[in-house]
């Protein structure tokens, strides 16, 4: 088709504005053909999971620095994470820089190596780097130690990074040696944080080593003689998703004894739940350390 006729048949419509209209359908069209085609989740500031739709471009031939196309019509932000479900393991990717392209929103992204755990079971995936800080940290996770090294944590600003104070401590890779202390805190760039962190000392019969989980010295872990109670509906409805919130509020950890619930997301001091069986008793825990400080039974009924 000639332009002449093209514009013909826009009937009076502005040229450009129906071309980008018309692109715009072809690119969503034919979006999911392209191989390098995936579905993946967009985690927001409140950690809120959106799925979406990218295409997955390499830069340079690195494993850890990607450019994310989505799908027209859906959009992100710098520091959100983008997870891409795996059969043993998500992976989980860092929003550095988002260019508004008028078809294609474009991500530059960066492979999180690394992740800061909490008390309560939910976790803040980081780029571990900097050789200029005195350590080499690898895509796969490895640390090589160098004496009195620091190392640079990136993480995306959401409800978890802005949990971070200066001393809060991390453990990475299961190891004495893989222990560090925040120093600095700098949000450099909008939704980003930037973490410089020091070596620490093992806190023996506190820290976790099997679950990366450092003992916070400053931390008000809360009182686990305390007369708590589950705040939330007794019933709730096969395939709705209901929130439980733990009084008097203490940063805990959650369980569930049936394998037919999900736990789609933990907050500092709730958790949001679904069951996809009806008749199902659910019995929800809240954990304080090593110890279950409430109970609280849910039924599910159609």
């Amino acid at each position: 088709m000639n332009l002449d006729a093209y514009k013909k048949r826009l009937a009076g419509r502005n040229t450009a504005e129906a071309m980008r209209t018309d692109t715009t359908k072809l690119v969503k069209r034919t979006f999911k053909d392209s191989p390098a085609y995936n579905r993946a989740i967009l985690i927001d500031y409140n950690l809120d999971e959106i799925p979406i739709d990218i295409r997955m471009v390499n830069i340079d031939k690195s494993v850890y620095k990607k450019k994310f196309y989505l799908m027209p019509g859906q959009e992100a932000k710098v520091g959100n994470y983008i997870k891409i479900e795996g059969d043993e393991e998500d992976e989980y990717w860092l929003i550095m820089e988002y260019e508004k392209n008028a078809i294609s929103h474009c991500a530059s992204v960066t492979y999180c190596n690394q992740q800061i755990n909490f008390v309560n079971g939910t976790f803040l995936p980081c780029v571990a780097s900097g050789e200029s800080y005195g350590v080499k940290m690898s895509a796969t996770n490895e640390i090589i130690l160098e004496t009195d090294t620091k190392v640079k944590l990136t993480t995306g600003r959401n409800v978890l990074s802005e949990l971070v104070d200066p001393d809060f401590r991390v453990i990475f890779e299961h190891s004495k040696q893989g222990i560090y202390k925040t120093g600095d805190t700098t949000q450099y760039k909008t939704g980003l944080v930037i973490m410089v962190c020091k070596k620490d000392k093992y806190m023996e019969d506190y820290d976790d080593l099997e679950n990366n989980l450092a003992w916070q010295p400053y931390y008000d872990y809360g009182d686990i003689n305390a007369n708590y109670e589950i705040k939330g509906e007794d019933t709730m409805f096969v395939g709705k998703s209901c929130k439980y919130t733990l009084e008097p509020n203490a940063w805990c950890g959650w369980e569930v004894d049936n394998e037919n619930v999900t736990i789609e997301k933990i907050g500092i001091h709730d958790v949001v739940i679904r069951c996809d069986k009806p008749n199902e008793l659910i019995t929800l825990k809240a954990i304080l350390g090593n110890e279950i400080i409430e109970e609280k039974n849910i039924l599910v009924v159609n």
